[in-house]
């Protein structure tokens, strides 16, 4: 039975069944059988041809050419990939052949980084930078305080109702219809009693709930444009507006829609969460007369042995924190390691395990981490006892007081870059250039954020005044030892030995700890012992042709 379904395009499992020519969900091996037995499915397991490398074997090309997000909507291949013509908007870079650049590890580990989120009024974007926004049903690039007017627009409403295609083929409006008829069919299979006039009296209240989700389902778009999350799997209809938790039923939610309606416009700030179905309570960060809770005088204390113990670290006021970028850094760090949402922009953080809003700066979210509410629920969702840690403190040079001595190494294989003696790397890595994966290999500054002229001279860009302007002032971390690592931008980390930019330390981090970095920078080490006795021998070739000139001015 499974030979023969297999063989007709069917995904079998322990109950289940899902047949891949005509993206259809079949609940029985039974259903399965009698499908592939229907003309439809037939048509279309015709229409799928073999592959062409795999002809022999009898294998067809799987027809998948997108995902499914938010089991709401379809979004295609390249517009998930960020490919616009060709540009990677994820990346920030050119492509000559997508197929090559969508397989590259760069791309695969920016599109981890960059978070899909779900807004309000149909908005299903990727959050590209502190800046931009790529809308994933138009697959544009947006400002980030425009997503609102974007998802109102016409054009995109228009692309949103053509790809409301979720998961198992099924349409919401088709299976709004299926639910009706089957809500029918149930009621006409209930106990009745046949009257004298021939109605049939049922039990009314059986078909209620069914009747206020079906109504809800008919009215979800209008009330998701009016700033309500409804989540149909668990029935909770969540307001982002006020972020409260609404009855799930047509008259509370529309009774709460009017509310807002007559109590004036709601600050926005929050109107775009990082999880789409979260139900949690908000705090006013503008309050400053919050009272404190039940457990002040513990979080008091525990904030007291978290300063004795934070080898001298010095909690500034929230003003010094914001305006600090290595502080901003910090709280990027502790907010990682504690499961909690940084948001510089909006200068608010949101603790996904006690889901609550906090104010964005390091003291209040170590308050709230070393408080009895948060260990309780972190207790309670892992086995494990969550340890405060203090974020990593970075110790950074500029690039113009680091480098003390700098040797160009050329040879017919290679241009390498020797710094300080100590490390030895290639020149292009030094001085920021990367070269595309293009068929014309264009090279890319990362510093000066531009693409070099085909064929042109990567020196003539490297002494430019902008360039060495900027390479100079760039930080190098000096508090990792045998690494070059350099911030080439707010946030973004440089790898010298492998050419590699990161966008946070975290990152860095885990990359320090990776074999393919390890093997660079092996290689890198040996570089350097193989090249240093040369490199001796020129420096004393200089010194003794700079001694003989001094004698021979001092002769005259």
């Amino acid at each position: 039975m499974s030979n023969r379904l297999h063989k007709s395009g069917v995904l079998t499992g322990s109950l289940n069944c899902y047949c891949l020519a005509c993206d259809t969900f079949l609940m029985t091996h039974q259903e399965a059988g009698d499908h592939v037995g229907t003309s439809p499915h037939q048509k279309n397991l015709l229409a799928i041809s073999y592959s062409d490398k795999f002809k022999d074997e009898h294998i067809r090309k799987s027809r998948g050419a997108g995902v499914v997000a938010f089991d709401n909507i379809f979004i295609e291949e390249n517009v998930w990939h960020g490919l616009n013509d060709s540009v990677c908007s994820i990346c920030n870079e050119e492509f000559d052949d997508g197929v090559k650049h969508k397989a590259s590890a760069t791309h695969s580990l920016n599109l981890v980084l960059k978070d899909v989120q779900f807004g309000a009024a149909n908005a299903i974007y990727r959050q590209i930078d502190d800046t931009s926004l790529q809308c994933l049903t138009c697959n544009k690039l947006l400002v980030a305080s425009k997503i609102k007017a974007h998802s109102d627009d016409a054009q995109h409403c228009e692309l949103y109702d053509k790809h409301r295609v979720v998961s198992n083929g099924v349409d919401h409006k088709v299976e709004n219809k299926i639910n009706k008829e089957e809500n029918q069919q149930k009621a006409g299979d209930s106990p009745i009693i046949e009257l004298q006039n021939g109605l049939k009296k049922t039990n009314i209240n059986e078909n209620k709930p069914t009747e206020s989700k079906t109504k809800i389902l008919e009215s979800i778009t209008k009330y998701q444009s009016a700033g309500i999350n409804i989540n149909l799997k668990i029935e909770t209809a969540y307001c982002k507006k006020c972020s409260q938790v609404v009855k799930f039923n047509c008259t509370d939610i529309e009774k709460h829609i009017s509310e807002h309606s007559t109590n004036g416009p709601v600050d926005n700030a929050l109107q775009y969460p990082s999880n789409p179905d979260q139900n949690l309570n908000r705090v006013d960060i503008k309050d400053k007369t919050a009272q404190p809770s039940d457990n002040s005088i513990e979080i008091e204390e525990k904030i007291k042995a978290l300063a004795d113990n934070s080898n001298g670290e010095n909690v500034e006021s929230e003003k010094d924190e914001d305006s600090s970028d290595e502080d901003v850094e910090n709280e990027k760090e502790f907010a990682k390691i504690n499961n909690i949402t940084y948001n510089q922009s909006n200068k608010q953080s949101y603790c996904r395990v006690c889901e609550v809003h906090l104010p964005a700066n390091l003291k209040s979210m170590k308050e709230h981490v070393t408080g009895a509410n948060h260990k309780k629920l972190t207790r309670s969702s892992s086995t494990c006892v969550p340890q405060i840690k203090n974020p990593t403190m970075l110790i950074k040079k500029k690039t113009e007081d680091f480098i003390e001595s700098l040797y160009d190494v050329e040879s017919m294989f290679d241009s390498l870059s020797i710094v300080n003696e100590e490390y030895c790397i290639s020149k292009n890595s030094l001085t920021f250039l990367t070269v595309s994966q293009s068929r014309d290999s264009r090279v890319r500054c990362l510093l000066c954020d531009v693409t070099l002229p085909p064929y042109s001279d990567t020196d003539d860009h490297i002494k430019t005044r902008s360039h060495l302007s900027k390479f100079i002032e760039v930080p190098v971390v000096v508090s990792v030892e045998n690494e070059f690592i350099r911030e080439v931008k707010r946030g973004l980390y440089h790898c010298g030995y492998c050419e590699l930019v990161v966008s946070s330390w975290a990152d860095m981090e885990k990359h320090l700890e990776c074999s393919d970095h390890k093997d660079n920078r092996r290689r890198g080490e040996q570089r350097l012992i193989t090249r240093l006795p040369g490199l001796q021998n020129y420096k004393l070739q200089k010194a003794i042709e700079a001694m003989t000139l001094r004698r021979l001015f001092n002769m005259f």
